[in-house]
């Protein structure tokens, strides 16, 4: 499916929001109120009704806190969105870096000793815990309430109802069955008689599921039990199930109305397991009565991450597909007479176009990133009607995109040039491009973590004094979120990277006012074999196979094993892709690959 380049009518900020937000915040004796950037399932994406911050502020990046006194608000968002959120946010809003450190010294100097409210179903128990800890400290009281927004949020948008299919066990590489049983022999292990599951993403890997409830992510809103039996309840609009899906008998999945969810949480006893960093607060309330719970994380989390050899295979195979539609973008891109005629939108449309050749595609797996000259500089940019901007000769242009095929999901980002590119560009892509061959070239102890991952990729740039304000890499599931937990690259991520997983690795350059360069390849941690080492040893296999811009790069800074790594790489690129994609393609490919 295209994305939309019209925004969203009801996500812009509107000063009868804010002012009616206040009244309710006094209503309840209140000082405060904070809005997260999240719905009932923590997801990425949110459905239009459930997204509560972009109604209030107008701002639509995926990572975002709201906080508003009876006399001021501010906006939390990170590195990704800083520039976005300036330019967009209304100055009714203070900007601030996204850190409960600074949500919590915002508001003990907005509402110093005053009364903070939140709504106990957009606040995790880890998130309640660690901020009521912060604000009492403060001499700041944290007083659970309903959900304002939704009291004067009158038009709100009713909640997706997708149908629910079978996920082919064929593609998914294990049944249903074995998956169910495999956790759950996890709970009986620990005397756990069931594990509530909240996240759309961990519910459709373990029933071979799928959904269409949120854009580019095939998942369905539901919550889920599983038991030590192996059974599952799952709490689900009924609509969404098709009569044809036998799932009690198939599956061992018995269907229960999804408004009855809170009052069954209500009648459960025994010992439950909930994700503290998933699950709302109101459920941990909900429960505590009458069970004994375990906080522990979601084992379908790190399950899922890791990749079967089915997986793996079709995996390989999607992201060749998916580079062929890319190849035959890049040659109709070159091979225009004046590319100075076309806009961004004209550019996303005409990739989508491309995809669509593509066999098993279903969707986009995020809205297409199509930045030009210093829109590139804007990290999550999103090309709207009203910001698409014409290409100009100079330009470089950012172009990031992903395809949902049924097989697997796909993320990559190339830089474009228009015309020629300045020494100053030429030299910011090569670092760039040392970057990912860093990483790319990288092998580790098994069990390193994802923040001594990051600082591989970014010491070529610390050295010069550059940096990039995102992480390194993010994880990549099958058929589902194309930005999959728990395991990524970043500086703050200290969880053990296996082998196994699929990640990105996307290092990248931001001037603003001037443009964006980002360089994006997935691939596959590995055990490395014969390193001679007493401790395992893994490392990556490139996955993406797309060619790079050889005029942004400036070879003299490339040392000769960068250089051999960017002929190999092209070499590969040549030979995996030249028998799949058009004669007109094969030139091309043939001309761009060749070695420096």
């Amino acid at each position: 499916m295209l994305q939309s380049f019209v925004s969203n009518p009801t996500h812009h900020f509107e000063h009868w929001k804010l002012e009616k937000l206040r009244q309710a915040i006094e209503a309840r004796n209140l000082n405060a109120f904070l809005i997260p950037k999240v719905d009932l399932y923590r997801g990425e994406k949110l459905a239009d009704g459930d997204d509560r911050l972009a109604w209030l502020t107008g701002f639509t990046g995926t990572s975002g806190f709201g906080a508003v006194s009876l006399d001021n608000a501010a906006l939390f968002v990170d590195g990704r969105y800083s520039l976005e959120a300036r330019n967009t946010v209304p100055d009714a809003f203070e900007i601030h870096p996204l850190d409960n450190k600074n949500i919590v010294q915002w508001l003990s100097r907005v509402v110093s000793g005053g009364k903070v409210g939140y709504c106990n179903l957009f606040h995790s128990v880890s998130e309640v815990k660690s901020l009521a800890a912060s604000f009492t400290k403060e001499g700041i009281s944290f007083i659970s309430s309903d959900s304002l927004i939704d009291e004067i949020w009158k038009d709100k948008p009713h909640p997706p109802v997708s149908k629910v299919l079978y996920y082919p066990e064929e593609i998914a590489g294990e049944s249903h069955t074995s998956k169910r049983q495999r956790i759950a022999q996890k709970l009986c292990d620990k005397g756990i008689n069931a594990l509530l599951i909240t996240n759309p993403g961990s519910i459709a890997w373990l029933l071979n599921l799928r959904g269409n409830d949120i854009p580019n992510t095939p998942v369905f809103h539901a919550m889920a039990l599983l038991y030590s039996s192996s059974n599952v309840d799952l709490f689900i609009d009924q609509k969404k199930v098709p009569l044809c899906l036998n799932l009690k008998e198939e599956r061992q999945v018995r269907i229960i109305p999804e408004r009855n969810f809170e009052s069954y949480l209500t009648m459960m006893t025994g010992t439950i397991q909930i994700d503290p960093d998933a699950a709302p607060k109101k459920f941990h309330d909900l429960l505590e009565n009458g069970c004994s719970i375990i906080l522990a994380s979601d084992p379908c989390l790190a399950e899922r991450t890791i990749k079967n050899e089915t997986q793996i295979r079709l995996c390989r195979e999607v992201q060749t597909r998916d580079a062929v539609a890319y190849v035959e973008f890049l040659t109709w891109f070159y091979n225009l007479s004046n590319p100075t005629e076309l806009t961004e939108i004209d550019l996303a449309v005409k990739l989508w176009e491309f995809r669509q050749n593509q066999p098993n595609i279903r969707d986009q797996s995020f809205d297409t990133i199509v930045g030009s000259g210093p829109n590139g500089a804007i990290i999550h940019y999103r090309v709207k009607e009203k910001t698409n901007r014409r290409l100009h000769h100079g330009d470089l242009l950012l172009i990031d995109s992903g395809g949902q095929y049924l097989e697997g999901t796909t993320d990559l980002t190339r830089t474009l040039v228009v015309g020629s590119p300045t020494d100053k560009q030429r030299n910011d892509f090569t670092l760039v491009l040392k970057s990912l061959i860093a990483i790319s070239q990288a092998s580790w102890e098994l069990g390193s973590t994802g923040s001594f991952l990051d600082h591989l990729a970014r010491e070529q740039l610390l050295n010069v004094g550059e940096d990039y304000n995102h992480g390194t890499g993010h994880g990549v599931g099958q058929y589902l979120e194309v930005h999959e937990g728990p395991y990524s690259i970043s500086k703050k991520n200290n969880s053990p990277i296996p082998n196994n997983i699929l990640l990105s690795l996307e290092p990248g350059i931001y001037r603003e006012g001037e443009y964006g360069i980002r360089i994006e390849n997935l691939a596959l941690t590995n055990a490395k074999p014969g390193s001679g080492l007493d401790n395992p040893m893994s490392c990556f296999e490139t996955l993406t196979y797309v060619p790079i811009d050889l005029s942004l790069i400036a070879p003299d800074n490339l040392t000769g094993s960068e250089r051999g790594w960017l002929n190999d790489y092209h070499t590969q690129t040549y030979a995996t892709l030249s028998p799949r994609v058009s004669t007109q393609a094969q030139a091309w490919l043939k001309d761009t690959c060749r070695s420096i």
